[in-house]
């Protein structure tokens, strides 16, 4: 799986030009797009997994044994929500026609403040 990673990583950065990055850096409407779309991963994941996780998960309990085991899946699906998107994402844009260095921007962005807002959000949550 590493290599398939690591193949899929190389090809979709082998399809962008370092003037993508720069039109997007350059640009003021495109320039706000990154941290907006960096807020909305931090705050509209985290609150639908929140959302999804209390209305289905935390009544959960197991079949067999009637014991409640909907808070384990609940921390899951928090910390799911919590994480930021990674090659995935980028992969789809590519295939989408997408931006895919708006793409790479945001996960790159979202990557690097994923160490700190991660456990911050879990914690909050």
């Amino acid at each position: 799986i590493t290599y398939m990673l690591a193949g899929v990583m190389l090809g979709t950065g082998m399809t962008l030009q370092r003037s993508d990055f720069t039109t997007i850096l350059t640009s003021p409407t495109q320039r706000t797009s990154v941290p907006i779309g960096v807020l909305c991963q931090f705050l509209l994941m985290p609150l639908s997994a929140t959302l999804i996780g209390r209305a289905f998960l935390l009544p959960y309990r197991d079949p067999l044994t009637s014991q409640p085991i909907g808070k384990d899946l609940f921390l899951g699906l928090i910390l799911v929500g919590c994480s930021p998107g990674g090659t995935a994402s980028n992969l789809v844009s590519l295939i989408a026609r997408a931006d895919v260095a708006l793409s790479v921007l945001l996960t790159a962005c979202s990557t690097i403040l994923a160490s700190a807002v991660t456990p911050l959000l879990t914690k909050t949550i």
